[in-house]
């Protein structure tokens, strides 16, 4: 990076404007990376129950074969190419070659269902796509009418259900046939910074998705960002739990360690989670607030289990760590007698739990949807660095983050290096810089609605800025619920606080221009049954006394701080969670509240009537 990228203003914790190149690319970068670092090992996977690993000098191998069947079958620079899989080293293959032709990489998450993923090939006009499996040809099959821009379908499987080609007979025609040296160099050179290299499209919380247009300067950019925040290098191991179809994580987890020569391993799933933590020992982990909620649960409940004085053992190291932290978020060392009872609680009880995360875990994120303040400081004061960030796929993920020294509980971090934020006077937050995207593809009323008319970006999001330079995020601006006295009312903080009970799975709050705030919940009928002995049946559970006795003594207990306007008056119980498939969740488990009050339409009637 150029010199003047270092320049740093210690007061606002900037760093001079961000001066992208023509050269810098994600094809420069991963050429670089092939390079520097060839003998190190670049992914990891499990196969025939053991990992397996891929140096950087085979994955550049393995994306040159692809990349020179790819412009065999016609892929040329500008062309789209869609990838519709689960997190694979096969998936990183498909995107790392789509993107050295310069060609344009379209992630679409394996959970939609088949008129979807029809609406984003065609709105994409993809020319190649790559499906996982038998069920995802299935899919392209069935709407392939209508996406005459498609040629080719390659399946990651070893034989073709449909008239796809197996990725394993397209990698062999590659190498048999390979670009020379000059070919290959000519085509990941032309690639230039303002060239578009991915469309992301969004989870669709209101409707049709959208075509985010992001370009070789917005994944460059974020990478130049992250790394003058934290000290990722070449040693790290990131676990990779979350789909790469989202942009936090083909960021956070894929593109920021492929630039520092680290190794980014996939998990199996999240049944085998804990397992993996201890067979892969990570030094870093990208995970979702819900993650952190679980694991929680699990780890207090577990010592619970342990009987009543080892429990009150564990939560008053637990406060010291807690104490010990807060001097930390803070850029301060904990000293005199709260410092040595930390010292004593880490030694004795916090380094086994952080061996449950394999023992060597640096740095743990979470983003895509609010962190409660009080499960972040659980695991800070378990002596375990998990830090809040902000960014949407607009944005191209990071956009404002806590850090070592700079955090603070419930907020959102510090605005990142290189970009502006501002608060409109509605409190809407407004966002500039290098990271944010070009556009919606094929899409300019949404653009002229996104945009402001001296250039700022809409983030939707309703926020405020702290005097230190903190960005709290309220909620987003179309949930605010306007109750019938002008009140407004910001749904996911109370959502959250009530959520944080381990008698609630779900919920959603209602009582748009009612008199008050009502909420329809999924309790955890099984947790419920363990302890208070309830009826197992949800239909049943959802009907019965004792059930809503213990929901409403949770409600009141989690709602002190709220406003009275804000307490939650009426609620209803729902029998099932929320889900992809019952079209509740988006594919990034974000609630669809239009879809949930429309489904409840009679429901939520009932709950917010005068």
């Amino acid at each position: 990076m150029p010199a003047d990228y270092e320049s740093l203003n210690p007061a606002s914790w900037q760093i001079a404007p961000y001066k992208a190149e023509a050269s810098e690319t994600l094809t420069r970068m991963l050429d670089k990376s092939v390079r520097l670092f060839a003998d190190r090992n670049a992914l990891g996977h499990k196969t025939n129950g053991e990992y397996t690993y891929i140096t950087y000098r085979e994955l550049g191998g393995i994306v040159r074969a692809l990349a020179t069947s790819l412009h065999a079958m016609g892929v040329r620079r500008g062309d789209t190419v869609a990838i519709l899989a689960e997190n694979s080293v096969n998936w990183v293959y498909a995107d790392l070659a789509t993107l050295m032709l310069g060609a344009i990489s379209v992630p679409i998450y394996p959970t939609l269902p088949a008129g979807q993923v029809g609406y984003i090939l065609h709105n994409a006009q993809a020319k190649v796509v790559f499906a996982s499996d038998a069920s995802q040809e299935e899919k392209v099959a069935a709407i392939r009418s209508g996406v005459p821009s498609l040629d080719r379908v390659i399946t990651f499987a070893e034989s073709a259900s449909t008239d796809a080609v197996p990725l394993n007979h397209v990698l062999d025609e590659g190498r048999a046939k390979p670009l020379t040296d000059g070919e290959y160099e000519a085509l990941w050179q032309a690639v230039e910074h303002e060239d578009l290299a991915s469309i992301i499209y969004t989870s669709g919380t209101t409707g049709e998705p959208k075509g985010v247009e992001l370009t070789h300067r917005n994944f460059v950019y974020i990478n130049y960002a992250a790394m003058r925040l934290l000290d990722w290098n070449e040693t790290d191991i990131y676990l990779t739990a979350l789909p790469l179809a989202h942009i936090y994580t083909r960021c956070t987890s894929y593109y920021i360690p492929l630039a520092v020569g680290a190794c980014n391993v996939f998990m199996e799933s999240f049944a085998r989670l804990a397992q993996n933590f201890s067979e892969i020992r990570p030094t870093i982990f990208m995970g979702m607030p819900r993650i952190y909620e679980m694991t929680r649960e699990k780890i207090v409940e577990g010592v619970r289990k342990m009987g009543p004085l080892k429990y009150r053992m564990f939560m008053a190291a637990l406060a010291a760590g807690r104490k010990a932290a807060e001097s930390i978020n803070h850029g301060l060392q904990p000293e005199g007698l709260a410092a040595r009872i930390a010292a004593a609680a880490d030694h004795k009880v916090f380094a086994q739990v952080r061996e449950r995360f394999g023992g060597r875990i640096r740095y743990m994120f979470s983003a895509g949807a609010a962190l409660d303040g009080d499960t972040l400081m659980f695991f800070r004061g378990l002596g375990l660095m998990l830090i809040e960030g902000y960014g949407l796929s607009e944005t191209c993920s990071l956009l404002a983050c806590n850090r070592p020294g700079r955090m603070r509980p419930n907020s959102v971090g510090m605005v990142s290096p290189g970009s502006e934020l501002r608060i409109d006077d509605d409190g809407e937050v407004l966002c500039k810089g290098p990271g944010v995207m070009r556009g919606y593809h094929n899409n300019p009323q949404a653009n002229a609605e996104i945009f402001t008319e001296d250039g700022w970006m809409r983030t939707g999001d309703v926020g405020s800025i702290t005097s230190e330079g903190f960005l709290m995020i309220t909620d987003r601006k179309k949930d605010i619920l306007v109750l019938n006295n002008g009140k407004k009312v910001a749904p996911q903080k109370i959502e959250a606080m009530i959520g944080a009970s381990h008698y609630v799975r779900d919920i959603i709050l209602v009582g748009d221009g009612a008199q008050a705030v009502a909420a329809m919940i999924v309790p955890d009928y099984e947790r419920l049954h363990a302890d208070h002995k309830t009826p197992t049946d949800p239909e049943t559970a959802a009907q019965d006394k004792g059930v809503r006795k213990v929901i409403k003594s949770e409600i009141e207990r989690h709602s002190s701080g709220l406003a009275e306007f804000e307490k939650i008056r009426r609620f209803a119980l729902l029998p099932h969670p929320f889900s992809i498939e019952g079209g509740e969740l988006t594919p990034t488990l974000k609630v669809r509240r239009h879809i949930l009050v429309r489904k409840y339409s009679n429901l939520v009637a009932d709950l917010t009537k005068t």
